[in-house]
């Protein structure tokens, strides 16, 4: 493997999953690029004070609710920062919980809509099979269109009066 490849796997290593130094380069990139100091020059400042702008810069981002909670996160002893965690995971695990019975429920009751559905279908395909049945019967037992025409003719010449009728006379 050649050195430029070994660097950026190293750099993605460090990205995807970054270790303290990492996360330092990184400050110290962001330092520089904010306050227009070179990144050689970064590392000469004392940690203390680069630490300091940046979490000053990344608190000024929350909002009021988010700082306060900061606040009382940050006064919290580790003892009392592990028991919220695991209150949290708690919480979490409930929720997500509660999320899987409404999803349970959910997908029990679309089942049971797709089978009121599939039985409707299959009402409705019978009812419809039986209506085409009886058109056809009714259409078979149909006279033609001629008998009909020739039966509305005959019907129209029995209500003509013919007997005032003469024809016409030659010159």
């Amino acid at each position: 493997m050649d050195h430029i490849t070994a660097l950026q796997i190293k750099a993605l290593k460090n990205v995807l999953k970054p270790d303290t130094q990492a996360v330092l380069r990184s400050i110290f990139r962001w330092y520089s690029s904010t306050y227009a100091t070179p990144l050689h020059m970064v590392d000469d400042l004392p940690l203390d004070d680069i630490l300091t702008h940046w979490f000053e810069y990344h608190f000024e981002q929350l909002d009021e609710e988010d700082v306060r909670q900061k606040a009382e996160e940050l006064i919290l002893t580790p003892e009392e920062r592990a028991e919220r965690l695991v209150k949290q995971e708690n919480e979490d695990e409930e929720f997500y919980q509660r999320i899987a019975e409404k999803a349970a429920k959910k997908h029990a009751s679309i089942e049971k809509n797709r089978e009121k559905l599939s039985k409707s279908n299959k009402e409705f395909d019978s009812a419809l099979k039986s209506f085409k049945e009886k058109v056809a019967d009714v259409l078979e037992k149909a006279p033609a269109k001629e008998e009909i025409l020739f039966e509305q003719l005959d019907a129209n010449l029995e209500d003509i009066d013919l007997d005032g009728f003469a024809p016409p006379k030659r010159k």
